[in-house]
């Protein structure tokens, strides 16, 4: 089977083809899913995630001088050491050194918006892009310096692979692939091997090492904000890429996967992760074939607290998602381990769970979702659908008074169990959000607060935009509906 044939439209999983440009067009409601460099993006609003990592490493580099600068300013002259401003000197310039990697790597992204005249969707300001790579590069250190840790989980998983998994009758997909070094070590048990990750940079930092570049990274110990040692970390791709390795970006709530298409699913550091686990194990059992195998490793724990009671029980969390569990151990292993390249570096001793599952029979895979039924043109029951907000979620205005100015900053935050920020948003996207969450009062439904949109905001917003909203907002569990 082709790559490109395991494919669906995340909107309305309708068929999609290649298009001249390298792109994939959905037959039935005509969504266009680009391709920069190596990495397909099937998402939702593939502009507005281009748009977000190209804003970023445009003013990533400014905060930093902007954070030095501040950092001076507040020391006499009488109270800095030159050893002290030496190290922050150092720590400085390996930060923005890293952003020049990452930039480097995201001209494609620029060349791509560029040359294309598509607008930001309405709700782009409130969109999230996911991490950014220069938070990760410990990551990358661990899957490419062949270090202790990547080794043990990497044969966790092959033993897994070779004991349950008849890997030559398909596909597999690594869910969260960041750096991409599981991916490697397993592309060549599977003829294709997907590797999954929702932020663009890292992909395409990790599709320059997959083809064999040589990166040096910085890395500052114990932190950026204590920076007593700095290593330089040369991180070498393979001589060879492996031809099955298959990069995605998705969001793993929502894969672009047709069901019951893949052999093994894999899942490092997610599962806990995640704002919904259940949807999130419901996802994966409708992507895997019949007696596909889960294959699991990572820090016990939940978003969402009433997913607790159903995660503290593995076994019948399973059953309830329609996995039979067969293998289940717990692993202490030493996290992000850096002490090889200084003293300084910390190594907490974590524990990690690590299970394996097949997939059975489940009814609800063949539930029919009112989003995909509105997007592929069929019905338009959704709109009558009524939101209620699962989550606290806080919008707040914060006045910052310090020796040079005063400085106003705006910040949305989820308040789930494990908080999600997004802090320096405009003030118009803070009205915004505050006007917005105060129409999800459980008696509007979801046509009701686009008739209100509109009114509010004319022309500016299409109504299939705030139903893509809401079904962003489901998928992050931010939203239910009635």
């Amino acid at each position: 089977m082709q790559s490109g044939s395991y494919f669906q439209c995340v909107q309305c999983h309708g068929d999609l083809q290649e298009a001249v440009s390298g792109a994939l067009e959905c037959a039935v409601c005509g969504t266009s899913y680009p391709k920069i460099k190596n990495i397909r993006l099937l998402v939702h609003h593939p502009v507005d995630l281009l748009s977000a990592h190209a804003a970023w490493v445009l003013n990533a580099p400014q905060e930093i001088v902007r954070r030095s600068g501040e950092l001076l300013a507040s020391c006499g002259e009488e109270s800095r050491s030159r050893a002290a401003l030496a190290c922050l000197d150092a720590a400085y310039r390996g930060q923005l050194a890293n952003l020049e990697i990452i930039a480097e790597s995201l001209s494609p992204i620029r060349e791509y918006l560029d040359s294309h005249s598509m607008e930001l969707s309405f709700f782009g300001d409130l969109f999230n892009g996911g991490l950014p790579a220069n938070d990760l590069f410990k990551y990358f250190y661990r899957d490419w310096s062949e270090t202790e840790e990547a080794r043990f989980t990497t044969a966790l998983f092959a033993g897994a692979i070779k004991e349950y998994c008849q890997a030559s009758a398909g596909a597999a997909v690594v869910l969260g692939c960041c750096a991409c070094g599981l991916l490697y070590h397993i592309a060549n048990l599977f003829p294709v091997a997907f590797g999954v990750e929702f932020s663009v940079s890292t992909l395409l930092v990790a599709d320059r090492l997959l083809s064999g570049e040589e990166l040096s990274v910085y890395l500052n110990l114990p932190s950026d904000e204590f920076p007593e040692a700095q290593s330089c970390a040369r991180l070498r791709g393979p001589m060879q890429r492996p031809s099955g390795i298959k990069l995605i970006a998705a969001n793993a709530n929502q894969l672009p996967f047709r069901s019951s298409s893949l052999a093994c699913v894999m899942t490092q550091f997610l599962l806990d992760i995640m704002p919904n686990q259940q949807a999130f194990a419901a996802e994966i059992h409708r992507v895997l074939a019949p007696q596909g195998i889960w294959i699991n490793f990572g820090n016990p724990g939940c978003v969402r607290r009433r997913d607790q009671f159903t995660h503290l029980d593995l076994p019948l969390f399973c059953k309830n998602v329609g996995f039979d569990l067969l293998d289940l151990s717990m692993h202490r292993y030493q996290h992000l381990d850096l002490s090889e390249i200084s003293e300084w570096a910390a190594a907490p001793v974590h524990p990690a769970i690590f299970f394996v599952a097949r997939k059975g029979p489940n009814r609800n895979d063949e539930r029919v979702d009112p989003f995909v039924e509105y997007f592929a043109g069929r019905e338009d029951s959704v709109r009558a659908k009524v939101p209620q907000l699962a989550v606290s979620v806080a919008v707040g205005h914060e006045t910052l008074f310090n020796s040079r100015d005063i400085e106003r900053r705006n910040s949305i935050t989820v308040q789930h169990s494990k908080k999600f920020a997004a802090s320096g948003v405009t003030d118009e996207t803070a009205e915004f959000a505050g006007w917005f969450l105060g129409q999800i009062d459980g008696s509007r439904s979801i046509g009701e607060i686009s008739k209100l949109l509109r009114a509010r905001y004319g022309n500016l917003i299409a109504e299939h935009e705030v139903i893509a909203f809401f079904r962003q907002l489901r998928e992050d569990a931010i939203v239910t509906f009635m």
